[in-house]
């Protein structure tokens, strides 16, 4: 690295005309917060809680959306005996619907949002747009020519509870970002 740049990087002055090279270190000083920031993410990852191979059941769907910050409940029927949870994120109603369910346990899950009323005049290029820009949160028409977002996760083998938050969260910024897309869309 030349010493202008490293210079430049630790907030130090200009050296003109350098045409030597220097290894570069982060200075003392910022030692500390390098092992700071090291420990909190070794002690958050070692908070994580395994989840039983096999997937996740509902109750504990409904309390990793409690932890998210987020009131679900459980509304499954007759006609869907697998869990079904009802919720809103960042004010946009969803459905989290838990599949391949053996023995109380669900292999994966989909997290769900329609957003109905006047915006069902978007046009098919305008979803395509949103899908061709965003790696997660995959939208469509639904049969009704309402704007639907949907998002699969696998939660059979190694998920953990942070998994779960991290799902979450990001449907958390999706939802209200893909409403607004919507929104703005809308004739």
């Amino acid at each position: 690295m030349h010493l202008d740049h490293a210079l430049e990087v630790v907030g130090g002055a200009s050296v003109e005309n350098a045409s030597f090279t220097i290894p570069w270190s982060p200075p003392l000083k910022t030692l500390p917060a390098v092992i700071l920031t090291l420990t909190l993410a070794l002690s958050s990852s070692a908070l994580a809680k395994s989840l039983p191979d096999g997937g996740i059941s509902g109750e504990e769907m409904i309390i990793g959306v409690a932890a998210a910050g987020y009131a679900g409940k459980d509304i499954a029927s007759k006609d869907h005996p697998d869990p079904l949870i009802k919720t809103t994120f960042s004010g946009q109603s969803a459905i989290i619907i838990l599949r391949g369910c053996e023995k109380g346990r669900c292999r994966t899950f989909q997290i769900y949002t329609s957003i109905g009323g006047k915006t069902n005049k978007v046009t098919l290029a305008k979803i395509n747009e949103w899908n061709r820009g965003h790696a997660f949160g995959r939208a469509y028409l639904d049969g009704d020519g309402d704007p639907v977002m949907e998002m699969d996760v696998n939660a059979e083998h190694g998920f953990t509870t942070e998994s779960l938050s991290d799902a979450i969260s990001l449907w958390s910024v999706l939802s209200p970002t893909f409403a607004k897309f919507i929104t703005a869309a809308a004739p």
